[in-house]
């Protein structure tokens, strides 16, 4: 099927400098279209801080315009708490850049047998209408006492909807057992009908 020898040829180059380490490659073909790629990252470690960038380019062949995309994260943990920046751009044949974003808070490590996290994402941030910008935050919390876990999610969005979930989670009492009593609910503020759903749950282990 390849009767016309269209190949395609590709390079990538790593290198190490200072505390950075970066990567570069290259492709071009099939021969017969020439489409052309490329790509580029660098990740390092400052301090507490860690930071990965990355882009990535395509020009068809016969295109006017570049598509191309890049990310760029950030994360810095001190005493416990850690948090992260998730930052993504992109543009397809010419069209305006958009972008997205996600932040990250994670406070586990403060107090021992605490578990919280808070997840807060935006899509489609410079989008021209008719797209509109969405968002969602998710807030998790737990702490484990011994065996005794109780537990609890909380998730809201740009449409309003708000998603609970509570619980316990009960290890330790019986050998190789897991017992998880909980309450889940879709949308609070939904169908007055919709009272959520209570569960339990044992799991075990061998």
């Amino acid at each position: 099927s390849n009767s016309e020898n269209d190949f395609a040829i590709g390079a990538e180059v790593s290198a190490a400098a200072g505390p950075a380490n970066v990567v570069a490659g290259v492709y071009a073909g099939p021969f017969d279209l020439m489409d052309l790629g490329f790509s580029f990252g660098v990740d390092m470690a400052v301090g507490p801080a860690t930071v990965d960038i990355g882009f990535d380019g395509f020009k068809a062949d016969g295109a006017t315009d570049l598509d191309w995309d890049a990310s760029a994260d950030i994360g810095v943990d001190v005493s416990g708490i850690s948090l992260s920046s998730t930052t993504y751009l992109w543009s397809v044949a010419g069209a305006d850049i958009d972008m997205d974003q996600q932040v990250v808070l994670d406070a586990s490590g403060v107090v021992e047998g605490l578990g919280f996290t808070e997840t807060f994402q935006m899509v489609h941030i410079l989008a021209a209408a008719p797209v509109t910008m969405m968002w969602w935050s998710k807030t998790e919390v737990s702490y484990d006492m011994d065996g005794i876990k109780p537990y609890a999610a909380l998730e809201v969005d740009y449409d309003t909807i708000i998603d609970m979930t509570a619980g316990v989670e009960l290890s330790g009492f019986v050998e190789n057992t897991v017992f998880t009593l909980e309450y889940d609910v879709d949308d609070v503020t939904g169908d007055p009908g919709s009272k959520g759903l209570i569960t339990f749950d044992a799991t075990i282990t061998y």
